[in-house]
């Protein structure tokens, strides 16, 4: 692409590396910003199960939209990266390569979610009656605060921590199950027999 700008387009070498940066950054980072902006709003607005069926479809959504000409970025997408692994991309011949890159998005968002259940673990743990031995309760730091017109504790809405993410868990593991089911059916059915005599093409 370089070469093409330098030659035909009578471009100094530094004012290509300027204009390529600057399309790929609009006609690439456009559909991802878009896409992580909607997912955002998945994230605080919607259940579970719609954020782990929604965010890797929003990821797939910019893929196709940068393979599209009027983007006429095609390169990048997620599911090319698994051509070592031909049991995994059988799924392909239904679902296009975007199947294949709806499932890596899917396994990045529950290993997102696991991690921020493993952060936030401590959150959830009692706190043992000998570490608070022998220390004196400061007046503001009640877990229960008290009505001014009421002896009987009132709850703090503080929210909560997450737990495990089982929507996102049973979703991807479903979803494995069935693209390595998929692919192993794929690939017994086109393979040769071993006793079959080797053709020869020239």
């Amino acid at each position: 692409l370089v070469w093409t700008m330098t030659e035909h387009f009578s471009l100094s070498l530094p004012l290509t590396l300027i204009f390529l940066l600057a399309n790929f950054l609009f006609f690439s980072g456009l559909p991802i910003g878009v896409a992580a902006s909607l997912a955002c709003v998945l994230m605080q607005r919607s259940s579970p199960l719609i954020a782990t069926l929604g965010i890797p479809a929003l990821w797939v959504s910019s893929e196709v939209l940068r393979a599209n000409p009027s983007f006429g970025i095609p390169w990048g997408i997620l599911g090319y990266t698994q051509y070592h692994h031909p049991l995994l991309i059988q799924i392909a011949d239904i679902t296009s390569v975007y199947g294949v890159s709806f499932l890596l998005a899917l396994s990045g968002y529950t290993v997102a979610e696991l991690w921020r259940f493993l952060l936030t673990y401590k959150e959830r743990q009692p706190v043992k009656g000998n570490q608070q031995r022998g220390k004196k309760e400061p007046h503001n730091s009640r877990p229960w605060p008290r009505d001014s017109h009421s002896q009987l504790p009132v709850p703090s809405l503080q929210p909560l921590a997450p737990g495990l993410p089982w929507p996102a868990i049973g979703v991807f593991l479903g979803s494995l199950a069935v693209t390595l089911s998929y692919g192993e059916v794929q690939l017994q059915r086109y393979h040769a027999p071993e006793s079959a005599a080797p053709l020869r093409v020239a």
